[in-house]
C-alpha cells in the first residue's frame, strides 16, 4: 500500500509541481491525497472483513468446518443457511452462541425485532402457524419452512427452547423440504420468491449469499442425505 501511495504522490508532485504556487494550493492538494488515502484504507477494511466472514464458513477453524457434524446436523445447517447473513439463526449452533450472554442478547434482539415477543410461546405459535400455511401451496413453501428453521434455531440460540425440542422441529421440516424439492437450488427459489414478496421487492442478497455460501463446505452435504433422528 504505501508503494501506492508513493507512486501516486509523485505522479502528484510531478503533474502539479507548476500549478502549486500558493499555500491554498498546497493545500488542496493535500486534501486530494488524504481523500486518495482513505478511499483505499476503506477498500482494506471492507476486504478485511468480507474476507473474515467468509473464512468462517470455509473452515479455518476445525470447529466451524462441520467436523464432528453428522451428516442429519449437517443437513439442518444448510437448509438453515439462506437466512443467516450476518445474523446466524440454527440449531446447528458452530458458533456456540447460545454460550455467550452477548450472542443470546443479540439474538433475543433481532428476533424481537422481526417477530415479536421473545418468549416459547410465541415461538411454538409461529412454528405451527408456518408449518400449516395455506400459501405454502402457491410456491411459497420453502419461504415459510426455512423460517421456520430460523425462528427455532434463534429459540435455541436464545436460549428458550431446549436442544431436543429445537431439532425435533427442524428435522421434521427439513424432512417435508426433502419431500417437496429435488434439490438445494429449488428449495432457495422458493425462498428467494417468499422473500421478494415480503420485501416487495425483487432483491437478490440473500439468493447471492446462497451463491456464494454455496462454494463452501456449508452445501457438501447431498440433497437426498437420509435423516436419523439418533443423528442429532
Amino acid at each position: 500500500m504505501m508503494n501506492i501511495l508513493s507512486v501516486i504522490m509523485l505522479i502528484a508532485v510531478k503533474k502539479n509541481n507548476s500549478a502549486i504556487q500558493s499555500p491554498k494550493d498546497l493545500l488542496m492538494a493535500i486534501l486530494v491525497l488524504a481523500i486518495i488515502v482513505g478511499f483505499m484504507v476503506g477498500m482494506v477494511v471492507l476486504i478485511n472483513f468480507f474476507t473474515k466472514s467468509m473464512e468462517t464458513l470455509e473452515g479455518k477453524n476445525p470447529i466451524q468446518s462441520g467436523d464432528g457434524l453428522t451428516p442429519t446436523q449437517r443437513f439442518i445447517l444448510a437448509a438453515s443457511s439462506p437466512t443467516i447473513g450476518r445474523e446466524y439463526k440454527c440449531v446447528i449452533d458452530i458458533w456456540h452462541t447460545r454460550d455467550s450472554e452477548e450472542g443470546r442478547k443479540r439474538v433475543q434482539e433481532v428476533f424481537t425485532w422481526g417477530w415479536g415477543k421473545f418468549t416459547i410461546e410465541n415461538v411454538r405459535e409461529l412454528t405451527e402457524e408456518l408449518m400449516n400455511r395455506e400459501d405454502s401451496n402457491q410456491g411459497l413453501l420453502g419461504w415459510n419452512l426455512v423460517r421456520v428453521l430460523s425462528i427455532v434455531g434463534s429459540a435455541y440460540m436464545g436460549g428458550i427452547m431446549e436442544y431436543e425440542e429445537a431439532t425435533g422441529n427442524a428435522l421434521k421440516v427439513c424432512r417435508v423440504l426433502q419431500s417437496n424439492f429435488s434439490s438445494w437450488d429449488e428449495m432457495v427459489k422458493s425462498y428467494t420468491v417468499g422473500y421478494q414478496k415480503w420485501r416487495d421487492k425483487k432483491k437478490k442478497d440473500r439468493l447471492r449469499y446462497y451463491q456464494r455460501l454455496k462454494k463452501t463446505w456449508v452445501y457438501e452435504i447431498d440433497w437426498n442425505t437420509e435423516l436419523r433422528e439418533e443423528e442429532l
